[in-house]
């Protein structure tokens, strides 16, 4: 499937995907956000249903959730009522649902039951960042996503702009989507460079101003200018940080960070510090991906670390 190299580079699930038969039956497109999940079942309803005008398509459907708001049982009505009717235009009507982890436990069991009584026509894409109820994955064929190697997504980018953005890149960690984020919203990378400037010389002020967390009230803070994944791609950056520089303090092992100078870092916090700091990023991380982490728990992290 050509329209898929540019988001999978010799990865199984270009095959896996292309492989889905121009028939019936239930998919779930499974990895890390800004893989080109939606992207790719996109593609493979394009293909079944043979037009590129998907929304024009009376025998497609889609329903996608986001970070904020859950998909409840009114949502799924409108599939529902979807399912009951034939193709108009072939023989496969394609019910594409985008970031269904948002899905509530009721509505993934109706969805269930959707999946157990649908009919010969009818393709279920589904497409999560996490994972489901297990009922619900048992009665899909499930297809893994996996982030590009360093060098894979370094030669595909490199195909479409001749100069790269090293620290998008260390972000997005082999997820282009990620990596395409990153550049078209410079405003996130200058907001990074900005605390890393000022982690170098650790200017507790200075981190608290590139986050605009001068006042703990702003509105326009870093944390809620952009997603939860947004965040941990930060956070992550971070834990990588403070384990180089623990092991340049103990090993006197260098490894270079992109845009951050880990030889200053080290040189201002103590081995027991960035112990300290990377466990509580250890933690934040983990946090984050639960939902268990709030605007003030953000503030008491950047607190921690500009201290």
């Amino acid at each position: 499937m050509k329209q898929l190299d540019e988001w999978f580079y010799n990865d199984a699930s270009v095959n896996a995907v292309a492989s889905i038969p121009e028939k019936g039956g239930a998919y779930l497109f499974s990895g890390p956000k800004w893989l080109g999940k939606a992207h790719a079942a996109e593609a493979v309803a394009k293909r079944v249903l043979q037009t590129e005008k998907l929304l024009e398509c009376p025998d497609y459907l889609v329903l996608s959730g986001n970070d904020k708001d859950v998909i409840g049982i009114d949502e799924l009505v409108d599939i529902m009522d979807f399912v009951q009717t034939i193709p108009v235009n072939g023989s496969v009507k394609v019910a594409m649902i985008d970031n269904a982890e948002s899905m509530t436990e009721a509505t993934q069991n109706a969805m269930l039951k959707l999946l157990e009584e649908s009919t010969d026509y009818m393709l279920f894409l589904l497409v999560t960042n996490r994972r489901m109820i297990p009922t619900v994955e048992s009665r899909c064929m499930k297809i893994e996503f996996s982030p590009l190697k360093k060098e894979d997504m370094e030669n595909i980018l490199h195909d479409e702009q001749e100069k790269l953005d090293p620290l998008a890149l260390q972000l997005a960690r082999g997820r282009k989507g990620f990596y395409q984020f990153a550049i078209d919203d410079p405003k996130y990378l200058s907001s990074i460079r900005a605390f890393l400037a000022a982690l170098e010389v650790k200017n507790g002020a200075g981190m608290f101003e590139a986050f605009h967390l001068m006042k703990e009230k702003d509105k326009e803070n870093f944390f809620e200018s952009y997603s939860i994944p947004q965040i941990m791609a930060f956070v992550a950056y971070l834990q990588d940080v403070f384990y180089k520089a623990y092991l340049y303090q103990t090993l006197s092992f260098k490894e270079d960070v992109t845009d951050c100078d880990i030889v200053k870092v080290a040189e201002h916090y103590s081995v027991l510090y960035v112990q300290a700091l990377t466990s509580t990023l250890t933690q934040a991380q983990r946090s984050l991906g639960t939902g268990k982490f709030n605007k003030n728990d953000w503030f008491d992290l950047i607190r921690f670390i500009a201290e």
